[in-house]
């Protein structure tokens, strides 16, 4: 048991496989799909469409809702990064849970007349 204890204390993950990087992915990975769903639940089919739809001079009838999604998502990024960074200047021994960088980050309430 000391052996594998000692053989793990001095061993080293693969290059570029940090629990900080682990974290940071999931946490990318979550909020692409926050926006998505989101998307989705505005009546749009993709994120894409929200782009096309809100954009600066769009007549589309559901311009007002795809405005609603990219605010929502540009807030998301934002708080996306400032945690990114929070967790690339931890020490890894120091992370919280992943659980705990997660509720960081806001959830959406869908209008009602979307």
């Amino acid at each position: 048991k000391d052996a594998v204890e000692m053989y793990i204390a001095n061993s080293e993950p693969p290059m570029g496989h940090t629990l900080q990087q682990q974290f940071v992915d999931r946490l990318c990975d979550y909020c692409n799909n926050r926006r998505d769903e989101v998307a989705r639940n505005y009546g749009f089919d993709n994120f894409m469409e929200t782009v096309y739809a809100g954009r600066e001079g769009s007549n589309h009838p559901h311009r007002s809702n795809a405005r609603r999604v990219l605010e929502y998502t540009d807030a998301v990024y934002n708080i996306y990064e400032q945690v990114v960074q929070e967790i690339r200047m931890t020490r890894e021994d120091h992370l919280k849970d992943f659980e705990s960088y997660l509720a960081q980050i806001p959830v959406a309430n869908v209008a009602d007349d979307s």
